[in-house]
């Protein structure tokens, strides 16, 4: 192995290490390892060291110029898997238990924060806007960041305190699931006209999303029928079936220039959609995507995340603003959906406090804008600290909500065999 393959290696081994250990550390103490996992990613970057290269690049190679396209490349693998896998949590069948009410609360939650978002985008001070030519692009782009909620951290959190198999899980999981559709759909198609900047390319980007809405009607029965050839032979054959329906939609998506992990998502919601995926293989998926994908990609995320931003009033005040704005809208709109479908009200409150969690999906959403250019650094650090922050103060909110019936977890919540809500992935 060459001097440059071999920093390259211990590079993103260092990223792994440091990133699970202070994952696994906050698992412990806070029970949010999605913490831990961008802390540790931002201990390597530029927030302590000063210097715009990751400091772990310079350790290795000593080289002020490290191989950063590694790191990007690995970090967009990692995402995809793990958004991939992630979308198995997805129940779609779970929606048509409470579909008027989970439609209500999902057009509400994603509306209210949405629109503040992009109120408030124009408003922001040139310091965090995006470049002047992305102008329309950065606005919108503000409002599908404010108004998705992080479906993974809704399930990990809800089955924490004991809620995962109660109605108010199925609303919140169920409205989580839409409002993360809707967003990856605006996202993919604003991201893919902002980087070909060009009207003749948009029909080949809406054609693309058009075929990534179809891939879980078009591939549910080859799929399935795939999945129950191999059914009764070793896990890694189901295991290869199922990279292979996420790597499919990744490349449509990526041909169509639209981001790999959009597409993924889309082979997600296939796989959960097919009933002969086994556990074994589910678990094994849990597991590499929640201890290897996770730490590897929020520790590179954290790497990029620059807190010496937040020494400037202006940027500090623009994100307490919109950390304000994000959970307010949707604590709102999740409520004032809920109460028009009948909900009672603290039960209303509740589902728009369990909607409020970024988590993992905004970090990830954040990352595709600033590779896009769609988002300064500081805008990205904003966004990031607002998917901490709001994964955070959520168990909190549902415990002073509903504190006759939070039953807290006092182990770790592990991934577990989709039954009928799904497998839990990353609490991010």
């Amino acid at each position: 192995m060459s001097s440059a393959a071999f920093a390259v290696v211990a590079e993103l081994a260092c990223v792994f290490v440091v990133a699970t250990a202070l994952g696994w550390l906050c698992r412990r103490l806070v029970g949010i390892p999605v913490l831990g996992e961008l802390v540790g990613g931002a201990l390597l970057g530029p927030t302590l060291v000063g210097d715009r290269d990751p400091a772990v690049v310079r350790w290795f190679s000593g080289a002020h110029a490290g191989p950063t396209s590694v790191f990007a490349l690995v970090g967009t693998l990692a995402a995809t898997l793990l958004v991939g896998v992630t979308a198995l949590e997805l129940n779609l069948r779970a929606v048509r238990r409470d579909r008027h009410a989970v439609v209500r609360i999902a057009v509400a939650a994603l509306a209210v924060p949405g629109l503040l978002g992009i109120v408030a985008a124009l408003a922001l001070p040139a310091a965090v806007r995006g470049h002047p030519s992305h102008e329309a692009g950065f606005v919108v782009f503000v409002g599908v960041a404010l108004g998705v909620s992080a479906l993974p951290v809704a399930a990990i959190t809800l089955k924490q305190l004991g809620l995962f198999r109660r109605r108010i899980g199925r609303l919140i999981l169920s409205a989580a699931a839409i409002d993360d559709v809707v967003g990856w759909l605006l996202l993919a198609v604003l991201t893919a006209v902002v980087a070909r900047a060009g009207a003749t390319a948009l029909p080949v980007t809406l054609l693309g999303v058009v075929v990534l809405i179809l891939v879980p009607v078009i591939g549910r029965r080859p799929t399935t029928a795939l999945l129950a050839r191999v059914v009764e032979r070793p896990p890694g054959w189901s295991i290869l079936v199922a990279l292979v329906a996420i790597a499919v939609p990744a490349l449509i998506a990526k041909y169509s220039g639209v981001e790999l992990p959009i597409g993924a998502m889309a082979g997600g919601v296939l796989l959960s959609l097919c009933p002969d995926l086994p556990a074994p293989a589910r678990r094994l998926l849990a597991r590499v995507a929640t201890g290897i994908c996770g730490p590897l990609f929020l520790g590179i995320a954290g790497m990029h995340l620059d807190a010496r931003v937040f020494r400037e009033p202006v940027v500090l005040v623009s994100g307490v603003v919109l950390l304000l704005l994000a959970g307010a809208g949707k604590v709102v709109g999740g409520y004032v959906g809920a109460r028009s479908a009948g909900v009672n009200r603290r039960t209303a409150l509740a589902t728009g406090a369990g909607l409020n969690a970024r988590g993992m999906v905004e970090i990830l959403i954040a990352s595709i804008g600033l590779k896009a250019g769609l988002l300064t650094e500081a805008m990205y650090s904003i966004l990031v600290g607002i998917a901490v922050l709001t994964s955070v103060i959520t168990p909190i909110l549902l415990r002073l909500i509903l504190p006759d019936e939070v039953v807290v977890q006092t182990t770790d919540v592990e991934p577990e065999p989709r039954a009928d809500a799904g497998s839990v992935t990353h609490a991010g």
